[in-house]
């Protein structure tokens, strides 16, 4: 801060460099803080500037010093009339010059040539002196607002600097989770790969031929399924006739699920027909069942050709 500095010799530095914006933003910060803590800051701004702008228009300026200024102070509008202002004054500055010491300012020359009889009711001197004031004014008031901006700029970007960084942050741990994910993914194709294959152990069918000659109230017929048999292949012969289709339907005695199959294979032989029955060796639970076979012309009638009475056990 100014406090920090050796003397106004290091404050008056510290002005200019803020004024030609040769600051770093910790110095900017801790110089416009101490702007509302300070009464007297802004009047000291405004000597320093005042020196900054006579030296300007004079081209007393380093060629350094002369590029900030033209690139940072004379972006402001306001900045442009006032030096427009002490540019239209130069000469009459450089006319009182002559006769005053080579150290005063040029606002100090400005007042002195104000003070001078050529000038004392002249409309010349009303306008200069409401020109002063005005700018005096709109300097403190510039201040203040380009000071009120200046926090607001900052604690806008701070606002936003710390959206972007959780934003970032919740971006990370997405990431990371997908990174998991996929490292999961990718262990599981690895353990897919290296385990051996587990064989598919085959369709097991058990055969078992029907005789329609077991009835009702006759010994039955009984299946004895193995334990891994997964269809049953039921089979009969029946006398050769013009069917041209055949059609099974399969229930249980005690009165448990039907089941149907709408057409079965048949294998014309010389006298006969050999029926097969493909079924699902799930439907055939331990008890009796009756099959009845049927057969539809071309007509599409459907005749009953016989039924089929057995018993399943062993399961």
């Amino acid at each position: 801060t100014l406090n920090n500095q050796a003397g106004p010799n290091g404050q008056t530095k510290m002005l200019r460099r803020y004024l030609l914006g040769a600051l770093s933003e910790p110095e900017q910060i801790a110089l416009e803080q101490q702007f509302f803590t300070d009464g007297e800051m802004l009047d000291r701004v405004w000597a320093v500037e005042n020196e900054l702008v006579d030296e300007y228009v004079r081209g007393q300026l380093s060629p350094a010093e002369c590029d900030q200024f033209e690139q940072h102070y004379l972006a402001s509008p306001i900045h442009r009339e006032r030096v427009a202002f002490a540019q239209m004054l130069l000469p009459m500055t450089n006319q009182k010059a002559r006769s005053t010491e080579a150290s005063e300012s040029f606002w100090a020359k400005l007042l002195a040539i104000l003070r001078t009889p050529q000038f004392a009711l002249s409309a010349a001197l009303v306008i200069a002196l409401m020109l002063v004031g005005g700018i005096w004014l709109n300097e403190q008031s510039r201040w203040q607002q380009q000071i009120a901006q200046s926090q607001a700029d900052r604690r806008a970007k701070e606002q936003r600097a710390r959206e972007l960084e959780s934003q970032i942050a919740e971006q990370r741990e997405r990431n990371s989770q997908l990174s998991k994910e996929v490292e999961q993914l990718r262990a599981e194709q690895r353990r897919a790969v290296e385990a051996p294959a587990t064989p598919t152990p085959p369709a097991t069918i058990f055969s078992f031929l029907l005789l329609p000659s077991v009835r009702a109230n006759s010994e039955q017929q009984t299946l004895t399924l193995p334990p891994n048999s997964t269809q049953v292949r039921l089979q009969t012969r029946v006398e050769l006739r013009d069917y041209q289709r055949y059609q099974a339907s399969l229930r249980a005695v005690d009165g448990g699920k039907s089941w149907t199959a709408p057409s079965v294979k048949s294998t014309p032989g010389k006298n006969d027909a050999l029926i097969s029955i493909l079924i699902p060796a799930a439907k055939l639970k331990r008890g009796d069942y009756i099959l009845t076979l049927t057969g539809s012309d071309a007509t599409g009638t459907a005749e009953e050709i016989d039924r089929y009475f057995f018993r399943v056990g062993g399961k």
